[in-house]
């Protein structure tokens, strides 16, 4: 549906700079006003609250978001509808990607029904 950017793949974890681990998370509302919610919400009428996954070891509040560049994060994860890696490394399309996955996954995590699953490529 989807490309999808991460920070690094690391042994040891740096703060900002690496990647959530392989593996099935759950993935739930996350019902706080953050200031990057408040942001949404501010810019989009569909949206309500983050899409967090739980349960990722070593990680807080990994979110998935709107960005097109690794630097764009800290460890969530990014989606485009499209990917390059010139000039360099990125996706593209993020906000309507993000639109489209939102729209299409939020009834599955209202009810507690979704679980993502990472693996590197």
């Amino acid at each position: 549906m989807c490309y999808t950017l991460e920070d690094t793949a690391r042994q040891q974890k740096v703060k900002g700079k690496t990647c959530i681990p392989e593996g099935s998370y759950p993935a739930l509302f996350r019902e706080v006003l953050s200031p990057l919610t408040e942001e949404y919400r501010n810019q989009y009428d569909w949206f309500s609250y983050h899409i967090e996954l739980k349960g990722v070891p070593g990680f807080k509040y990994v979110y998935i978001h709107i960005g097109n560049y690794a630097t764009d994060t800290e460890g969530c994860i990014l989606v485009g509808s499209g990917a390059t890696e010139f000039p360099q490394r990125m996706i593209t399309n993020s906000r309507e990607a993000y639109k489209a996955l939102y729209n299409r996954i939020q009834g599955p995590v209202n009810k507690g029904n979704f679980e993502l699953k990472i693996r590197s490529l």
